[in-house]
């Protein structure tokens, strides 16, 4: 049959149609090597796949996925599948994991990545790394579909934890070093450590970032052992040359800590904690987002726990009044956003003093 013979109509379209099949079969073909490939490619990783139809809220899980997390079978889940997976997601990674997901869905991220633990079948939970972008818009530019996969990531979360473990110890130990030498100040960086994570977490830092703030703010004045004792529990105001000492803590604690070999930026987060917004503080004059995000918490945690708290030279000065220092002067002094974060976790109920 020849395609030339026009008179022939009906076989022209019958070649054409010929030459359509055999070019689907070799589209197939290769969608199937394609496959193939990444079916391979996943299995190195390990990694289970997930499709989500956010119109119908079905979602598709792969095999890998099932064996994973002990599901039954792999398939399509049909009906509420996102609330069927924040049920098996830890209650304390709930808020951060749909949170970040209704980032990536507004177009605040390139991608949706979050650890959490999740439940299993066998009833043990699994920390799973989670990733996947919208993939698919409608016409108004609504996301209808995501994909994405899943790894389980709970023994490198383990090996992580020891370590974390093995530096916290050693960062208590030299935040214990400071408070000997100034007891009216025991339990100040503790303190500010605790406020800090919280403020950390209601920001919806990634773990990481949590975990360094923690580890700074047990050791935010590591500075203050070269600070000779009776400066530091001197009960009336300091001198100019005094002061400049007490101002200097934090280049010590940044010269003690920058040999340590820290996965967190321990030591710049120490040497910044006394940083301003509007370029005010020391040792190094920062501004705005020159000063690292981290320090900016510190700082905040800092100043309301050092108000609420008796010091030699005055008498604590009050939450209430601490929490009206920094709103004062939030945007000019403190990271506005740090500080309606610290004035949320005390409006829930945060307490120095709870346990």
């Amino acid at each position: 049959m020849n395609a030339e013979k026009v008179f022939l109509g009906n076989e022209e379209v019958f070649v054409i149609t010929l030459v359509n099949v055999t070019k689907e079969k070799m589209e197939l073909k290769q969608l199937t090597k394609i496959k193939e490939r990444l079916d391979l490619a996943l299995e190195g990783t390990e990694a289970g796949i997930w499709d989500l139809d956010l119109k119908t809220n079905e979602v598709f899980l792969d095999e890998r996925f099932a064996v994973l997390f002990g599901w039954d079978s792999a398939g399509t889940i049909s009906g509420s599948a996102i609330g069927k997976f924040f049920a098996i997601v830890h209650p304390e990674d709930v808020k951060r994991t749909k949170e970040m997901l209704e980032n990536h869905l507004k177009g605040l991220s390139d991608k949706y990545e979050v650890e959490a633990r999740l439940y299993t079948k066998s009833g043990e939970w699994k920390w799973a790394f989670i990733s996947g972008k919208v993939v698919e818009w409608d016409e108004n530019g609504k996301p209808v579909r995501m994909v994405g996969t899943v790894r389980d990531i709970t023994e490198n979360k383990k090996v992580h934890f020891e370590l974390q473990e093995t530096l916290r110890g050693a960062i208590r130990v030299l935040g214990k070093v400071v408070e000997k030498k100034d007891p009216y100040t025991a339990g100040h960086q503790h303190r500010v450590s605790i406020l800090a994570s919280k403020i950390a977490k209601e920001l919806n830092l990634p773990e990481d970032r949590v975990t360094a703030v923690a580890m700074a703010g047990l050791v935010h004045d590591i500075g203050k052992i070269s600070i000779p004792s009776e400066i530091l529990v001197k009960p009336g105001s300091l001198t100019p040359v005094e002061w400049q000492m007490i101002k200097s803590h934090p280049e010590a604690g940044y010269e003690i800590l920058k040999e340590i070999k820290f996965p967190w930026p321990i030591a710049d987060i120490v040497l910044q904690h006394h940083e301003r917004m509007d370029g005010s503080g020391y040792p190094l004059g920062l501004k705005n987002d020159k000063i690292l995000l981290e320090a900016r918490i510190i700082a905040v945690a800092d100043v309301v726990e050092a108000m609420s708290s008796h010091r030699p030279y005055r008498p604590a000065l009050g939450i209430d009044n601490a929490l009206e220092e920094i709103d004062k002067n939030a945007g000019k002094l403190y990271d506005p956003d740090v500080v309606q974060a610290c004035l949320k976790v005390f409006k829930e109920g945060f307490d120095f003093n709870k346990k």
